[in-house]
């Protein structure tokens, strides 16, 4: 049996950059700024430029029209400028301090995100036989590489008692990873599971902590084609003391999906793939589930209004239809009197309920989520349930593990 990973997953990264290891404190010294050129401009000829050095003591008419012919003027030719200005960054004060962690326990706290963890980062019953199948090692290594997990903590966790080689943990910071930098919290990145089983395959545990790394600041652009450049001083801040330029270069010398690599000076280019720029994965895999899930009420209500045409025909002739009802999860709708009663009631969604489905169907799948809309029109709209939030009950009712082993 393989793990049940959900397509996407949200991952913090103050936990993950203290497992790739924290940047050594540095400054940088500049920022850049584009200035006008008054030469190449040919400011010192123009009639207004004679007025720039006392324009605050004119009226404030003039200044305005002053400001504004300079604005707009034709002939500005502007220049890179640079002022000068310190930045001291600090990793250890941001995210505190956790010791690096080598490939298959970095690799399998990463993992732990895709296994649905509630709102406070705890997850059960996980199959220790499984994560050694997914993270390609055997039940020896995941538990000491948990070992080590607890023992840094990034996780605690425990033997369940009713099945051997069964595991509960907790992510301790993940209830703090939706939280503004004021409330504490210091982001995440969202990974797709196709993007974790190319991180799987990375064999390199330098590879492993530069790609993770580029991940997680890729993360932030929401270009279609992402980009980076780094130079080896800036990877060197966060790699082991080992990693001169020539260990770099050959731990990037392994071909991966994930990035294509190329060499530019005393820099290196990072092209991420676009099949795995997720945030542009995840837009258009929204909209798609979005359209299924439509499909998928549409078609629901057709077969409930068909069914609901046929109820004064004798029983033999709607006994199919009723018959596809059942296979399609939909209960018998008991009257008052407890009677079967033929009228099935639509299920009415409004445009932010398709979203928010579409989300989860990306979060989840599609079939989880077509299955927790049976179970809220069994359990809410056939009994005439009040219903807040779609959405919100949906999620409430996915969360339940007995939904996943039936959606299995």
């Amino acid at each position: 049996m393989l793990l049940n990973l959900n397509n996407f997953a949200r991952v913090g990264k103050g936990p993950a950059l203290k497992a790739i290891g924290l940047q050594k404190n540095y400054k940088e010294y500049y920022t850049e700024y584009q200035q006008l050129d008054e030469t190449a401009s040919g400011c010192f000829a123009c009639p207004h430029f004679k007025y720039k050095s006392f324009l605050e003591y004119m009226p404030e008419e003039i200044q305005k029209n002053i400001c504004h012919q300079c604005g707009s003027c034709p002939k500005a030719v502007y220049k890179t400028a640079y002022k000068t200005h310190i930045k001291y960054m600090n990793e250890k004060n941001m995210y505190g301090y956790q010791p690096r962690l080598k490939g298959n326990a970095l690799k399998l706290l990463i993992t732990y995100h895709f296994l649905s963890p509630n709102p406070r980062g705890f997850i059960s019953d996980i199959s220790e036989k499984e994560l050694a199948e997914f993270i390609k090692c055997d039940i020896k290594t995941i538990k000491y590489s948990n070992e080590i997990l607890a023992k840094y903590g990034y996780i605690s966790y425990h033997a369940t008692g009713w099945e051997k080689n069964h595991i509960s943990i907790l992510l301790p910071e993940y209830n703090t990873y939706h939280l503004t930098a004021s409330e504490g919290g210091r982001g995440y990145a969202t990974i797709s599971k196709e993007l974790l089983q190319q991180i799987m395959n990375i064999k390199d545990i330098n590879q492993l902590r530069i790609y993770l790394r580029a991940i997680l600041e890729s993360d932030a652009s929401s270009a279609p084609q992402v980009k980076l450049e780094r130079s080896y001083e800036q990877l060197r801040r966060y790699l082991p003391g080992y990693c001169k330029p020539n260990v770099i270069k050959k731990a990037l010398v392994t071909k991966s999906d994930i990035f294509n690599v190329e060499y530019e000076n005393s820099k290196i280019v990072f092209h991420l793939n676009a099949a795995y720029n997720t945030r542009q994965a995840k837009i258009h895999l929204i909209e798609e589930n979005r359209g299924e899930i439509q499909s998928y009420i549409t078609a629901l209500n057709d077969m409930l209004d068909q069914y609901n045409l046929l109820q004064e025909r004798p029983d033999d002739e709607i006994g199919d239809l009723a018959e596809q009802l059942r296979a399609n999860g939909i209960k018998p709708y008991l009257d008052t009197n407890r009677k079967l009663s033929n009228t099935y009631p639509p299920v009415i969604l409004k445009d932010n309920d398709y979203r928010d489905l579409g989300l989860l169907s990306t979060t989840y799948s599609l079939s989880v989520v077509k299955q927790a809309v049976l179970e809220i029109y069994n359990s809410y709209i056939l009994l005439k349930r009040p219903i807040e939030s779609f959405g919100a009950l949906t999620r409430t009712i996915i969360k339940k593990e007995a939904l996943f082993s039936k959606a299995s």
